[in-house]
């Protein structure tokens, strides 16, 4: 067995540990940029580059707060003395030089690079990874849901405007229009079917389609709605003195 082989278990933990951090660390802060500013987009109106500001930030909080990089293979050493007790305290022999130590301290140091490859891995390292992820993935659901709710309001708003019924309102009804219908056929998004009515003051949804269908009990040339007093639609002659009109 290499003598450096204790000291090449240690830096190989310290890299993981390092990496595994940082990745968890990172995870960490995208999920609240990404949460934070899914809630300024949809909710607040901010722009989407607001994202990239807030990443950075947290980002920068979560490190400084915490310099892991910083790591030596002394701190290791140390961790692994206070985890394992079967090193004795001992760790850190393997990394000093083998030639200052003194008989004891070789013995010891020969004892434990025997034991150290068969050590388990510590799960501190993947516990900050799979804690990282965690919150991560709880932020992606929560902000999935947020983006949603414009859509839902929207929807909602829409329901209750067209669930109110249509104020009955007397209408001045030609005695030349024998009989007339409005068929109103909702947009495919809110999954309603088609509703006839007998009355001319109309409430539908938007991008719904209205459908105009008048009868007349004598010959006209010309038949046309008026709405608002200013927009005029014209209807088409299907057969005799009967008229229709997409809206």
């Amino acid at each position: 067995m290499l003598k450096t082989e204790g000291q090449n278990w240690i830096r190989n933990l310290k890299t993981r540990w390092i990496s595994f951090y940082l990745t968890g660390t990172l995870a960490i802060a995208l999920g609240i940029a990404l949460l934070l500013s899914v809630t300024g987009f949809y909710l607040l109106h901010l722009p989407a580059w607001i994202f990239a500001v807030i990443f950075t930030i947290v980002a920068a909080i979560l490190l400084s707060s915490k310099p892991v990089w910083r790591t030596t293979d002394f701190d290791v050493s140390r961790f692994l003395n206070n985890r394992y007790p079967e090193l004795e305290e001992s760790a850190d022999l393997l990394l000093q030089n083998e030639t200052e130590l003194s008989m004891l301290q070789q013995l010891q140091r020969n004892k434990i690079e025997n034991i150290i490859p068969n050590l388990a891995q510590p799960k501190e390292p993947v516990k900050r990874l799979y804690f990282g992820l965690g919150i991560l993935v709880v932020a992606l659901i929560i902000s999935f849901g947020i983006t949603k709710i414009p859509q839902i309001s929207k929807t909602d708003s829409i329901t209750e405007e067209t669930q109110k019924p249509v104020p009955a309102i007397k209408e001045n009804i030609p005695a030349e229009i024998s009989t007339f219908s409005a068929t109103i056929i909702p947009p495919a998004y809110t999954r309603k079917a088609e509703r006839k009515q007998k009355q001319f003051s109309i409430a539908a949804e938007t991008g719904a389609t209205v459908n105009w269908k008048i009868e007349t009990n004598i010959g006209i040339k010309k038949l046309k709605l008026i709405f608002s007093d200013n927009e005029i639609a014209p209807l088409k002659s299907f057969k005799c003195r009967a008229y229709a009109m997409d809206l």
